[in-house]
């Protein structure tokens, strides 16, 4: 019976000599059989099931290696959440653009006409409230010029050009008596 064991123990010993070296050597990872990628994205929600021909995957929240992204000669393994490589152009969902005109001394000036011209050429122009706000509502986000006039005032920069990706506030002109 003592032999019997001390035979398994040695078996066992070299079966857990060789299961580590395995591990080192390939970090876990084993692969053959030329190019290949494989890839393991966390499934949103968990818990869920997709089936499609000939595959299956089953996710869960919390996976253990989240983020994961392992490359080598021939294969790559990503696993995780995915993100992608490219980034995204502006959609065409609407924007506000608003800012003041003031004085030097920072009072708003009431009835400055507010320019907005797109890259296309269309315009669409406001004037000013009492304390100098203006407002252009619904705008396509992208890349616009705002340009002030008033009859009494002249501006060191009467235009300058945004860029509308989201909303954009404190577009501020900056007013010089004549």
């Amino acid at each position: 019976m003592k032999k019997y064991l001390k035979q398994t123990a040695v078996v066992l010993f070299i079966a857990l000599v060789f299961f580590v070296l395995l591990v080192v050597v390939t970090r876990g990872q084993v692969a053959s059989g030329g190019q290949f990628s494989l890839q393991k994205r966390v499934i949103a929600g968990g818990g869920n099931e997709k089936q499609s021909a000939g595959s299956g995957e089953h996710g869960t929240t919390g996976q253990a290696v989240a983020g994961h992204h392992s490359f080598g000669a021939q294969f790559s393994l990503v696993s995780g959440c995915w993100t992608p490589d490219t980034v995204f152009p502006p959609t065409a969902a609407s924007v506000t653009i608003s800012g003041r005109v003031t004085t030097s001394q920072g009072r708003g000036i009431t009835r400055v006409r507010v320019t907005l011209m797109s890259s296309t050429g269309e315009t669409r122009a406001v004037m000013t409230s009492t304390f100098g706000y203006y407002r252009f509502a619904a705008v396509e986000s992208g890349e616009y010029f705002v340009s002030v006039s008033a009859r009494n005032f002249t501006f060191s920069e009467p235009a300058v050009m945004v860029s509308a990706t989201d909303n954009v506030a404190g577009v501020t002109f900056i007013a010089n008596p004549r």
